[in-house]
């Protein structure tokens, strides 16, 4: 009698171990039929597919999904949302000197369709970019002694050129004042020498920030 209620005890077990595992391979599955269409959705989403060709610097897929979708207002929100962000991030790293001159050109100019926000972001860009060259060509002159040259070159670099906009202003200041030290000097030499047709040469050249 008891090994029959044992039989029976462990027959109801196994049944109930058997609706348990058959019911977690059904949630899973569940689970797995969900994941797969939530991933499959997300990759057929437009707005999804702009972000990662962005992401992949594939600017031709960038254009033609735009092109194709913009009458369409909601994509159009999101994707004008996503392409902003993505000049205004491309201007700050290049800014904060994250990317190069090159890089960021390409990134940009990739999205050149986008139109005049792009357009005036290149500018920027460019103005920039001459504005760092002439910082370099401003120190080269000013290590070689040449403080008039490295006066007008400094006086060059623009306020955007944030890096180099303060550090130029302050060289304008040094160049000055090696400028009136030379000069100085120069005349102290001469009018030893009295060499006083060279003096008033001086003079003359003499700029009028000294």
């Amino acid at each position: 009698m008891k090994v029959g209620l044992i039989v029976q005890e462990e027959k109801a077990m196994n049944r109930t171990e058997k609706r348990a595992l058959i019911i977690g391979i059904a949630l899973i599955c569940v689970l797995a039929v969900c994941v797969g269409a939530g991933i499959i959705y997300t990759r057929c989403n437009p707005i999804w597919q702009l972000e990662h060709a962005l992401s992949e610097d594939d600017y031709e897929t960038v254009e033609a999904l735009y092109e194709e979708k913009k009458l369409d207002s909601d994509f159009k929100m999101h994707a004008d949302n996503i392409l902003v962000g993505f000049i205004d991030d491309s201007y700050e790293k290049y800014l904060n000197q994250e990317e190069s001159y090159g890089n960021t050109l390409v990134a940009l100019q990739g999205i050149k369709f986008y139109g005049e926000e792009v357009t005036t972001c290149i500018k920027q860009v460019g103005e920039i970019g001459n504005s760092r060259t002439v910082y370099l060509e401003a120190d080269k002159a000013f290590q070689a002694g040449d403080y008039q040259e490295a006066l007008k070159l400094y006086s060059r670099v623009i306020e955007k050129d944030t890096n180099n906009y303060s550090i130029a202003q302050q060289q304008i200041d040094s160049c000055i004042s090696k400028m009136r030290t030379q000069v100085k000097d120069d005349i102290s030499e001469l009018i030893a020498a009295e060499e006083y047709a060279e003096i008033i040469k001086n003079v003359r050249i003499l700029p009028k920030d000294i």
